[in-house]
């Protein structure tokens, strides 16, 4: 019947959503860890420039390379899911 069609695909996009969610918090877990690697970096590095805002110019080199790479991830996830679910979100 179409309750039940409807039904399993409201399930089947349910699931592709719980697992991209995940996807993403795993993305968000890497980034954190570059992150966390970055800014000990940093710390080592600041004693380098004391004349200079290092952590000016590394938060802002950080902040757009992550940015970018965030990005390019969420992109190549929503092109795998459109291209999974031509479709449309309840395959209408």
């Amino acid at each position: 019947s179409d309750e039940a069609d409807i039904t399993a695909m409201c399930y089947s996009y349910a699931r592709s959503l719980t697992n991209f969610m995940g996807n993403v918090q795993e993305d968000i877990r890497q980034v954190e860890e570059k992150l966390k690697k970055l800014y000990e970096l940093d710390m080592k590095l600041a004693p380098l420039f004391s004349g200079i805002t290092s952590g000016a110019v590394v938060g802002g080199i950080v902040g757009s390379a992550i940015g970018g790479w965030f990005a390019s991830k969420a992109n190549e996830r929503i092109d795998k899911s459109v291209k999974q679910n031509k479709k449309g979100l309840f395959g209408w």
